[in-house]
């Protein structure tokens, strides 16, 4: 798999914020001058959450959720969730547990993932992004 620099949401991004809510290190902006593509060039594509170091919470029932979103507005004080894994249990975020889910047409202009607990999030690291192909294996597997 190759990975585009542009598509990386999140490297080796530290969850460690005390929080329930983490978006991602950076997001998409597809109208951004020299970009030269809309968001639908990317329908198809995959998103692919994987973590790398164990999720943990304040308690240990807790559940996380992986997102993709899109917004009009960078802010993302509207955003829609074009792709969610539904809620895992916080046991099984353990290093190695990836998320991926082909991406839909119709996003708006800016794009980011999010990762929300029930629970303060106090561990955990993740890479997040958009990728054209995945591991087909792994989609059989599962």
């Amino acid at each position: 798999m190759i990975l585009d620099k542009f598509l990386l949401l999140s490297d080796a991004q530290n969850l460690s914020a005390g929080t329930v809510s983490i978006a991602s290190e950076s997001y998409i902006d597809t109208g951004a001058p020299g970009v030269g593509s809309t968001i639908d060039d990317y329908a198809g594509c995959w998103y692919r959450a994987t973590v790398t170091t164990a999720i943990s919470g304040a308690t240990t029932t807790g559940t996380v959720i992986f997102a993709l979103q899109s917004a009009s507005t960078s802010d993302f004080a509207a955003a829609v969730t074009a792709v969610a894994s539904g809620s895992l249990a916080q046991s099984a975020t353990v290093a190695g547990y990836t998320f991926q889910a082909r991406i839909p047409t119709g996003l708006e202009r800016y794009v980011r993932a999010l990762i929300t607990c029930t629970t303060t999030i106090s561990a955990g690291v993740v890479d997040q992004f958009i990728c054209k192909d995945v591991d087909v294996n792994s989609l059989l597997i599962a």
